[in-house]
């Protein structure tokens, strides 16, 4: 009898152990996963453009990256072509600048900016100065400003880049050599690059 009562109790106890803790109780749906704004493969020289405001403003890494030539996906390895007071600043820097300098420089921007800040930028006055089936230069001028915590930089840059795109192997377009022109002192975009590549 006691054996009895002594399983009574015991289911009792794990009946108790079981319903109170909620471990056969459904669980609220998780919300989905959602992309950070993958933009689409740029079909046009246009598109570029387009792609490269949205991944600045999305603080996106990898979109980022594609915009990019380089010798394995594009025809040409990606040139960065300072402006000439930045090249003579930060000469090391822009020495040796490949598309995975400018990935680095921009991981390592993003990473000086508050969780809470985007990046701004709007390209003025855009052109295409000359447009061929297998390239074109894309001119604009830009105002970037970067909220970043360093205090030795400013976070407004202006100028003027001139984008030369061509498509890659699979058709899509990338920007393969970039001329950063100066239109006021010390703020091109060539001096964030500078001031953020190490």
């Amino acid at each position: 009898m006691r054996s009895n009562v002594y399983s009574l109790l015991a289911c009792l106890a794990l009946g108790l152990f079981v319903t109170g803790c909620g471990l056969f109780q459904t669980r609220d749906p998780e919300s989905p996963v959602t992309s950070s704004g993958i933009n689409p493969p740029a079909t046009s020289p246009e598109m570029v453009v387009q792609n490269f405001i949205a991944a600045v403003q999305q603080k996106n890494l990898q979109d980022y990256q594609k915009l990019f030539s380089d010798s394995l996906t594009g025809n040409r390895a990606f040139v960065f072509v300072p402006t000439a007071e930045a090249a003579v600043r930060y000469g090391s820097v822009f020495g040796r600048w490949s598309s995975s300098s400018e990935s680095q420089y921009f991981r390592n921007v993003l990473s000086s900016l508050p969780s809470t800040a985007y990046p701004s930028l709007a390209f003025l006055n855009q052109r295409i100065v000359r447009f061929q089936s297998d390239s074109a230069i894309i001119s604009a001028e830009y105002l970037l400003i970067m909220p970043h915590k360093l205090t030795t930089v400013t976070t407004t840059f202006a100028g003027r880049a001139d984008f030369y795109t061509a498509p890659d192997k699979n058709q899509s377009w990338t920007i393969y050599r970039w001329v950063d022109v100066m239109t006021k002192r010390d703020s091109s975009w060539s001096d964030c690059k500078g001031a953020f590549a190490q």
